[in-house]
């Protein structure tokens, strides 16, 4: 996330629970750009996301044949027999797109919902990196990978308030984000920008 520019805001642990995760999501929905929810793709009776997101959307889920019949290869080639459970992981929300997954039998999917566009992963680390990334790279929505310099001054003699007012009034127009740390007869500032170099004169 952080090479896309990308800022975490806030993190949920769901028990596997329809509701609880479906509500969650909700909740999420035009708050943030981004969701991204990883894990309960799988076949078995207690993976529910596809069905909680498909409610939280409300949308009706749709097999997708191409789907599949790449899982019964990929299941064949295990030496498994496809069953009922594991055409469960051919389903998706009516206006998703499928995020292929090489390394395993669940794919991953995304969809837009108002304002918010979320991304479904595998619980497999591995393999949900590997999902994300197929996303930011080549979804709908294009987010940058240019890096942000870091620039940090640690001011003694000065307060905090009036360096945060000297920098809204000096540095009113310019994107950047912005911390300040106090302690006792010191604190550090700094912040984070894309492109540009700044220089702190006061």
């Amino acid at each position: 996330m952080e090479k896309r520019n990308i800022q975490v805001t806030r993190h949920f642990v769901c028990a596997d629970q329809l509701q609880q995760i479906s509500e969650t999501v909700i909740a999420c929905l035009g708050q943030e750009d981004l969701i991204t929810i990883s894990g309960g793709l799988g076949p078995i009776s207690d993976d529910k996301t596809r069905d909680a997101v498909a409610k939280a959307v409300r949308q009706p889920l749709f097999h997708h044949e191409d789907v599949w019949q790449t899982i019964k290869g990929q299941l064949g080639w295990l030496g498994s027999t496809p069953d009922s459970n594991n055409a469960r992981q051919a389903l998706f929300p009516e206006t998703a797109k499928v995020l292929d997954n090489p390394t395993g039998t669940a794919p991953g999917f995304y969809l837009s919902c108002g304002e918010s566009i979320l991304v479904i992963l595998t619980g497999s680390l591995t393999q949900a990196f590997a999902l994300l990334e197929n996303y930011l790279e080549h979804g709908e929505k294009k987010y940058s990978s240019v890096s942000r310099a870091r620039y940090a001054w640690i001011l003694i003699g000065i307060d905090e308030s009036a360096i945060a007012h000297w920098v809204d009034c000096q540095l009113a127009n310019e994107l950047f984000e912005r911390h300040f740390y106090g302690k006792a007869l010191m604190f550090s500032y700094n912040w984070l920008a894309s492109h540009q170099r700044f220089w702190l004169s006061i």
